[in-house]
């Protein structure tokens, strides 16, 4: 993290979530929703995107970006899988970029911040 941030940073809403695989109930397939949603606020900034443009996605588990938000417990923010934010294009309409959780770190080591470590999984 960078010595000169401060909480006005925190501009962009995300949705922390769970997915859970479910029956379909209409047919042999499954389904997928979402449990123990959470909205914060948080900087999201890139750290290497060239896997993901290129579309070669050699390693599995590449850091694509860093979420910065405010302090939450470990064991809230560790059962946490994915994040979700909605974008604006400049037509006015959305998309929503969906990122998956890999690592949770304290900064400093003084519970004001939490630096989440995520990999760009898709765009919907």
């Amino acid at each position: 993290m960078r010595g000169d941030f401060h909480i006005g940073m925190l501009r962009s809403p995300v949705t922390l979530c769970n997915p859970l695989m479910v029956p379909d109930p209409s047919g042999p397939g499954m389904l997928t929703t979402f449990v123990d949603q959470r909205q914060i606020y948080s900087s999201i900034e890139p750290v290497s995107m060239v896997p993901f443009l290129l579309g070669q996605q050699t390693d599995l588990n590449q850091i694509t970006h860093r979420v910065t938000c405010r302090w939450q417990d470990f064991e809230v923010a560790n059962k946490f899988a994915q994040i979700f934010r909605d974008r604006y294009r400049p037509d006015g309409s959305t998309y929503t970029e969906v990122y998956k959780i890999h690592r949770v770190l304290e900064v400093e080591g003084r519970q004001r911040f939490l630096e989440i470590e995520v990999e760009l999984l898709r765009l919907i």
